[in-house]
């Protein structure tokens, strides 16, 4: 496999579970989902944690506004949901080996050491 076709595949890993990131959220709009999905997957608690915060700290940054009245209910919700986005997109890219890998051997290692 070359440099440029390995640089690729962990370009579409990273993408394509970025996408999967998203899809949890959206289904349970919780940490729940994506938290759930993320130890299937194979990840730690510490970048579980870390996207967990990633997706409220979006909406916890725009809280003064709306408490000043500079937005609106509506405004927070499309704000927030935007930052979070980016957010976790930041978390990801800080640990793109985290992301852009299989994590279902490290599971599976855990499960079953002697393997």
């Amino acid at each position: 496999m070359t440099k440029t076709h390995r640089s690729r595949s962990r370009a579409l890993t990273f993408a394509l579970h970025y996408l999967q990131m998203i899809v949890a959220m959206v289904i349970g709009m919780m940490v729940i989902p994506m938290a759930a999905w993320m130890r299937f997957r194979g990840h730690g608690w510490r970048p579980v944690v870390e996207m967990s915060a990633a997706m409220y700290a979006g909406f916890v940054a725009f809280f003064p506004f709306l408490w000043l009245g500079a937005i609106d209910g509506d405004g927070l919700m499309l704000l927030g949901h935007v930052l979070m986005l980016l957010l976790m997109l930041a978390a990801m890219l800080a640990r793109p080996g985290e992301y852009s890998g299989h994590h279902a051997h490290h599971a599976h290692a855990h499960l079953h050491p002697t393997d």
